[in-house]
């Protein structure tokens, strides 16, 4: 017999309605461990049902051998189904749910500037709330970002490019906050911060880096390892367009002026520019 009907009785399929809704998966104990959503409930059940040992079908047999139980719920369209899905994700954190169940681990980076003192600090946090006043003045976020990879790799190779043309000021150990990463330089005039705020907003990069290289190009120790700023300028470019240029298109389709993005609406934003994309037969590719 087929783990699904083992567990949850060969007739339940005849029963599952062919609407948008959602599903949830609980284990012996009675705790949430998967929700999903379908535009047609039936077919997408049917889809666990009939999972077999290829390899695409593997999170539905890990989700079918952690069971014990299943309940779903219609939908009056699949955009509810959809949010419906992410509310409870983001509420209850499945353990078998990881896209969007730890919005709150989302990634920003705060800019701080004294244009007098020609002083830059850049700061990345994942809890922006909690990060004390910049210490060149208030701190203008930016974000929220998704990866903490890219966003992490885009904060190291900007403070090691930044070296070649600023000075760093080291933070002193008593000042350094857990969860919360630095960067201090003096020297750094006010159009490149207005250029990089700009470029972390979305805006297109291409001047703002084109500026930047012939900068680095002016610089001996640049230039000598120029296949090593090259490789950081590729991981500025990726966070860019990754992170930075595709948070502005989400924005822009569903119209939210709001900036910096909270980290709980993130994911909200994309799931409506996404939605919108397939009402319209545009479906790019949108996280």
């Amino acid at each position: 017999m087929r783990e699904f009907d083992r567990k949850f009785g060969p007739e339940l399929i005849d029963r599952i309605p062919l609407e948008p809704g959602i599903y949830r998966f609980f284990d012996r104990a009675g705790a949430l461990i998967y929700v999903g959503k379908a535009i047609r409930l039936r077919r997408r059940l049917q889809q666990y049902r009939n999972a077999t040992r290829l390899r695409r079908h593997r999170k539905m047999r890990r989700i079918l051998k952690d069971a014990a139980t299943l309940e779903f719920e219609v939908c009056s369209t699949h955009r509810e189904a959809c949010l419906r899905e992410l509310e409870l994700i983001q509420t209850l954190r499945p353990k078998l749910n990881v896209s969007g169940a730890y919005s709150f681990l989302y990634p920003m980076i705060g800019v701080s500037h004294d244009p007098e003192a020609a002083s830059l600090e850049v700061v990345l946090s994942s809890a922006p709330a909690r990060v004390s006043c910049g210490a060149c003045g208030p701190l203008r976020w930016h974000g929220s970002f998704r990866s903490r990879t890219w966003t992490r790799e885009a904060f190291v190779a900007l403070g090691e490019l930044l070296e070649f043309s600023a000075h760093r000021v080291r933070q002193p150990s008593s000042l350094r906050e857990r969860g919360v990463s630095r960067i201090h330089f003096r020297q750094v005039d006010a159009a490149w911060v207005l250029g990089f705020e700009r470029f972390l907003e979305g805006h297109h990069a291409e001047q703002f880096l084109s500026d930047w290289i012939l900068r680095l190009v002016d610089n001996a120790g640049a230039r000598a390892r120029s296949a090593w700023v090259q490789e950081r300028i590729r991981t500025l470019t990726s966070f860019h367009l990754e992170e930075c240029r595709r948070l502005l298109v989400a924005r822009q389709r569903v119209g939210v002026t709001e900036y910096p993005v909270p980290q709980q609406m993130r994911d909200r934003i994309f799931l409506e520019a996404r939605l919108r994309d397939e009402g319209s037969g545009n479906l790019q590719r949108m996280s």
